[in-house]
């Protein structure tokens, strides 16, 4: 056994010996990295890039004035944190210079991949800005620059760049050539202006790619390295339900009753069962008419080309399940929790995963219990093989320019990605995503299963494998008709006069904005005697969530909704009337009528204005959409034709719809333009939701158990520490947003600010919360 290197005695985080770190950092690295295809961007030196980005990237703590402020009391560090303590940029400069130097042995030629390196290095504390900011380095800089290096003990510093040679970096590092780099850095930017600012022409997003892969690969390195204490345990991968059967075991436990849409809902299943699973078919799609059990069909085919890739290529391939709306989060976790406990799986966190901006800061693997930044780093590093998440989540994650959310990029690698009610996509975003997705499959060695009722034109249909004929399920069903109504618009008090509302029938109303849901609820409730159900965003989600369960249970027969229910959710009424909207949404509103087939059911799409006379579907929809709608909707639908006009419309939306912003973000990234300092687009400007207004946030003190959270909260909100008060919130977050509504910031209805959120007492509720229709709000247009 050979004799071990000497300590360096230079420190990254208090007590923790900056070797120890950068090694065990790149050590999570290459643990990541097994986990990977050995091909994936088609580029052998990947690995080694990881790696060395990983050994490099807090070298610039070696300096005198980082070890002065890290060594020093937490009260002391606060008075020592000047420019000189910042260490990315020169840990940047030699990640820089040393993957040029590995490229030169490797003798690979890219000169773009050491600067990608820089990149990933530089911000692996900060978000990514526009690539032409970045390679620029001020005078002051360089002065600073000078001062660190020259600040270095060369003592220690040769010792801790033996223990780095001994890990992967490819020279001897010392100060003297630290010096060197830093004097020669700016010219070496200066030499890539031309190529950066080629990049938007080459119409090339691989670049894109691979900064975010390292960039992930490093960030999480670093997290997980500091803050897991067990890292080999947490990180091992569970094998134990590596099965092609889960989902037909589970079915085959429960007697459905026997009807036409069960006998239906098999025929589909048993058609994608017996579909061969071909690793080279990359896109597929799930299209089928709502209520036909799509999302367990699209778990089971995923489990089921897991498994076939385990035993072709000896990986483990996560599954990533995202869909649009968090009112289905619950409910698909919670079926899929079932298929697996079924098969006799331990359900930990590392097996199945919920991750969305209201998860539990809270992870549970086997008799271990996280808490805290441990629970958040794992929770938010997708550090599961089941990941049940949001759209806004995945895409944010494949388009992003924030440190957050890039961290677990490399996740997108090796996974089979279900894109649930992908109709939800805005079609400004189709191009853009269409050309990621493509990317992602063909370079990362992922698959890609949309899963949805109305299936937009993301993709060229050559490069999509359809799972079953959607045609023969479409023409085999007669559940509901959609009977347009548009002759003449109608406010809402005129609408109701022309209702006749049937005892024995389930009716359903789904508006398109708060307020006209509202005038709605009043009047219906002064024409019939039946309890009716109202349900918007302005209804706190506790309260939101109980309704949605009455309706599934047909506890009530009647309901006023916006939008929430209009995708996902599992009711069914007889007769539904949908305020115009866009085809598409008006598909899925059909899809809450008569879903078990019981009778035909009636979809009635009516054209409401408020006094102006302006239609509450121009406020929130876009025009083009809706007069492509108005053309095809001028007859009565069956469903059984219902595909082919959906069809027909996104084949003219295609057409017409100006793809101005996915242009525009494909420029951004092809170009690394990140963020931006002037008025041009940047990846930044992606955002999957618009926000049309400001909103702010609303706590509800709805019941004693609200006053009880919010008392715990304002405990919290006391603690000084502010990583110890951001862990005590997350244990409770998940709770306490079920009492928290966004309104318009606007209102002149607003109750008092205390601490950090806008709070309604239960003393003033009834200033503020109305216990039918939410929150009080008359003085502004609010939507769904």
């Amino acid at each position: 056994m050979g004799n071990a290197l000497p300590s360096s005695n230079l420190y990254s985080h208090p007590g923790k010996l900056l070797e120890d770190h950068l090694i065990e950092a790149a050590n999570v690295a290459k643990l990541f990295f097994e986990e990977k295809s050995s091909d994936i961007f088609k580029l052998p030196i990947l690995k080694d890039l990881v790696n060395l980005a990983v050994l490099c990237h807090d070298i610039g703590k070696a300096t005198a004035f980082f070890q002065t402020y890290i060594l020093a009391s937490e009260e002391n560090r606060k008075k020592l944190k000047v420019e000189q303590t910042h260490h990315g940029l020169l840990s940047a400069i030699c990640g820089y210079f040393v993957v040029r130097e590995f490229q030169v042995l490797r003798e690979e030629c890219d000169e773009l991949i050491p600067l990608l390196v820089f990149m990933a290095i530089k911000k692996h504390h900060g978000d990514f800005k526009d690539i032409k900011e970045e390679i620029i380095i001020s005078d002051r800089e360089k002065a600073v620059l000078l001062e660190q290096v020259e600040s270095i003990d060369k003592d220690k510093f040769d010792c801790l760049a033996r223990h780095l040679q001994n890990n992967g970096i490819p020279i001897s590092l010392n100060t003297h050539l630290l010096k060197t780099w830093v004097v020669e850095i700016r010219e070496e930017l200066r030499r890539h202006k031309k190529n950066v600012r080629q990049l938007k022409h080459d119409n090339d997003i691989s670049y894109y790619f691979i900064l975010n892969f390292i960039y992930s690969m490093l960030v999480d390195a670093d997290k997980t390295s500091i803050v897991i204490k067990k890292k080999e345990q947490v990180l091992n991968r569970r094998i134990d339900f590596l099965s092609n059967r889960l989902v037909d075991n589970y079915k085959g436990s429960i007697d459905y009753p026997k009807n036409r849409i069960n006998k239906l809902r098999e025929m589909a299943y048993q058609e994608v069962l017996n579909t061969d699973v071909l690793l080279t078919r990359r896109i597929l799609s799930l299209n089928l008419p709502t209520g036909m059990g799509k999302t367990m069909l699209s778990l089971s085919h995923a489990l089921r080309l897991r498994y076939m890739l385990f035993k072709q290529k000896g990986k483990l391939y996560r599954v990533v399940y995202a869909l649009p709306f968090l009112s289905i989060i619950e409910q698909n976790f919670s079926e899929f929790e079932k298929v697996l406990k079924y098969n006799r799986v331990k359900v930990d966190s590392n097996i199945l995963l919920k991750h969305h901006h209201l998860s539990d800061g809270y992870y549970k693997q086997e008799d271990q219990e996280f808490e805290g930044n441990e629970a958040k780093i794992l929770i938010e590093g997708w550090n599961s093989e089941v990941i049940v998440t949001t759209f806004v989540q995945f895409f944010h994650t494949l388009i992003s320019c924030r440190n957050t959310t890039s961290r677990r990029f490399h996740r997108l690698s090796n996974a089979i990605i279900i894109l649930d009610e992908v109709q939800a996509i805005p079609c400004k975003y189709w191009l853009v995503i269409g050309k990621m997705l493509s990317f992602l499959v063909d370079k990362l060695d992922s698959y890609i299963i949309f899963v949805t009722a109305t299936e937009p034109i993301i993709f060229d249909k050559s490069l999509v494998f359809p799972l079953l004929d959607k045609r023969k399920y479409y023409q085999s069903l007669d559940r509901v008709v959609i009977e347009p109504k548009l002759d003449k618009s109608q406010t809402v008090a005129e609408f109701v006069a022309t209702l006749n509302i049937v005892r024995e029938k389930s009716y359903l109303f789904i508006l398109n904005t708060i307020n006209s849901a509202k005038q709605l609820y009043r009047l219906l409730k002064q024409m019939i005697s039946e309890d009716i159900i109202f349900l918007s965003s302005h209804i706190i989600p506790k309260q939101r969530l109980e309704r949605i369960n009455k309706m599934r249970k047909k506890e009530r027969k009647v309901a006023v909704t916006t939008q929430l229910v209009e995708a996902g959710v599992d009711i069914d009424f007889d007769i539904v009337y949908r305020d115009f909207a866009p085809m598409d949404s008006i598909a899925q509103s059909a899809g809450r009528c008569n879903r078990n087939w019981s009778n035909r059911g009636e979809v009635k799409v009516v054209l409401l204005k408020d006094d102006s006379g302006r239609s509450y579907a121009s406020y929130i929809y876009d025009p083009i959409l809706l007069d492509a709608t108005k053309r095809f909707l001028t007859y009565e639908v069956p469903e059984a034709d219902l595909y082919k006009v959906i069809e027909t419309y996104y084949n003219e939306l295609a057409e017409i719809k100006s793809s101005d912003e996915s242009v525009d973000i494909i420029n951004a990234v092809t170009g690394l333009k990140f963020d931006s300092y002037d008025s041009s687009v940047s990846i930044k400007d992606f955002k999957l939701i618009e926000e049309d207004y400001k909103k702010v946030d609303v706590f509800i003190e709805l019941d004693e158990n609200a006053e009880v959270i919010w008392k715990e909260y304002i405990r919290i909100n006391c603690i000084d520490n502010l990583i110890e008060r951001k862990n005590a919130f997350d244990l409770i977050k998940n709770e306490f947003y079920q009492y928290v509504i966004s309104v318009h910031s606007r209102t002149m209805n607003i109750p008092p600010l205390v601490s950090g959120f806008y709070y309604v007492n239960r003393a003033s509720l009834d200033d503020f919360y109305n216990l039918e229709t939410g929150y009080i709000l008359e003085d502004i247009l609010s939507i769904w």
